[in-house]
């Protein structure tokens, strides 16, 4: 039987495509995300958050949830009403900062939640989850 030769694929010469990064598919500058606290002398401290709360700026809220929720202050309330998004990293943050107020004998509270997060908030099944306070 005489011998077949087997062909070897051939490596191709094209040039790989190039993969474009995440940043250069942005639509343009993207708003960031803002957390300013006030303090009014006997009331709860005020943390106002704006801008879009997604994974790449929840940790910026995380920290400073953890800075103002202390044993000595544990109950804080959280302003939304700046919010233009939030993901499920920025809820996650809330429940995360909710856990260390209720060890400490609080709560986080929310106001002037934006429709966006209501939505969030009844889609996952948490809208009765955190106390709401009239804003003022």
């Amino acid at each position: 039987m005489p011998r077949t030769r087997t062909r070897r694929p051939r490596l191709s010469t094209v040039p790989p495509r190039r993969h474009r990064r995440l940043d250069d598919l942005s639509l343009g500058p993207r708003p960031a995300a803002s957390v300013l606290t006030l303090y009014g002398g006997a009331a709860l401290p005020v943390v106002t958050v704006g801008g879009e709360i997604d994974l790449a700026t929840a940790p910026l809220l995380d920290r400073h949830l953890a800075a103002v929720i202390t044993p000595t202050c544990p109950d804080v309330v959280v302003d939304l009403g700046r919010v233009a998004f939030m993901d499920a990293s920025g809820l996650g943050v809330l429940v995360r900062a909710d856990n260390r107020a209720r060890r400490y004998g609080g709560r986080v509270r929310l106001t002037r939640i934006p429709v966006k997060v209501s939505r969030l908030l009844r889609a996952v099944g948490m809208t009765g989850y955190f106390p709401v306070v009239p804003s003022t």
